[in-house]
């Protein structure tokens, strides 16, 4: 995948005068003007083509240098113990071997606040959803606190039934983020993605992906991580410039679309884990994940970009306006 930031940052040190060097070396095609200052040919003076080349090349250098990025903050934290009061609390929409919550960005997942739940603490307010293949349905879908070996509280969905799957998606969007709750913001290399991720049992197994909403579509990442039977499975750094992404409906929780090309991974307005539990003839399955922090960047333009574009700008107004005088 073709990564804007690392390409642009790279092209954002290029000092305009080498650029205008190489530019007069390996002059660009263009129409001149029917006729040019201080001379009766049709063809440019040496002076004509330096001032052209010059304000192409800040111009250029200027693009080139946009775009860039800040420096890498923490936009989700879903690692602390206690959000869950009293043991655990049951997710909004969840009722009892129900075979699915049905996915939503518009009402909160989140347990309701007082109702052994704690909404104040930061990444405690999501958006999401879960469902399962068993007969049973969901047999738990809640927030459990720390205990055992979980030192922080985690998101756990099951069902009773042996030999199913049981899927979740919990997302956060971005005016719920810790900071960047405004403005564009994109996953760079800088940026990095850890949790925690468990079957709840023997016998079990789970994987975790990523999940974005970017421009108005959602998309997913390849596995990011897999857990077996009872212990723990520590997922940490992971790069999400360096993942292969597919097309995602959330309405189709355990299906996954088509490899999609992105040309970055900027314009995020939401980003979260999918997770899902397997289970086996004699097992039934589990997933739970916490200890999440995701880091996202904020894209600004660079002030040297401001700069060599405005003087780009400024050059080409001038000579247009001399080669009219």
């Amino acid at each position: 995948m073709r990564k804007r930031h690392a390409r642009l940052a790279g092209m954002s040190s290029l000092h305009p005068p080498l650029i205008a060097d190489d530019v007069c070396r390996n002059p660009p095609t263009m129409k001149p003007p029917a006729a040019f200052p201080d001379s009766s040919s049709t063809r440019p003076t040496a002076r004509w083509r330096c001032m052209m080349k010059t304000a192409a090349c800040f111009l250029v250098a200027g693009v080139a240098a946009s775009g860039g990025a800040a420096e890498a903050a923490v936009v989700v934290s879903f690692h602390s113990g206690g959000y869950a009061l009293t043991r655990y609390a049951h997710m909004s929409g969840y009722t009892s071997d129900t075979s699915s919550v049905p996915y939503s960005d518009t009402s909160y997942l989140s347990p309701p606040d007082g109702s052994n739940y704690n909404r104040s603490l930061p990444g405690a307010l999501f958006y999401g959803g879960a469902a399962t293949d068993g007969a049973d349905g969901l047999t738990t879908y809640r927030v459990v606190e720390a205990s055992g070996t979980w030192t922080v509280d985690r998101i756990y969905a099951t069902s009773s039934s042996v030999d199913a799957t049981v899927t979740q998606v919990v997302v956060w969007k971005q005016e719920d983020f810790l900071e960047l709750t405004t403005g564009e913001v994109a996953f760079d290399s800088t940026t990095k993605v850890s949790l925690t991720l468990a079957t709840g049992g023997s016998g079990r197994t789970a994987t975790a992906r990523l999940v974005i909403q970017r421009s108005g579509d959602y998309y997913i990442s390849e596995v990011i991580g897999t857990a077996s039977g009872t212990p723990l499975s520590s997922i940490a750094n992971v790069d999400p410039t360096q993942l292969d992404w597919f097309q995602y409906d959330p309405a189709n929780l355990a299906v996954i679309g088509t490899q999609a090309t992105l040309p970055d991974l900027a314009g995020l307005t939401a980003v979260g884990i999918w997770a899902k539990g397997t289970g086996t003839g004699t097992a039934a399955p589990g997933v739970a994940f916490g200890g999440l922090t995701v880091e996202a960047v904020a894209v600004v333009p660079e002030p040297g970009a401001v700069v060599l574009t405005g003087l780009g700008l400024l050059g080409l107004v001038a000579i247009r306006r001399y080669s009219g005088a």
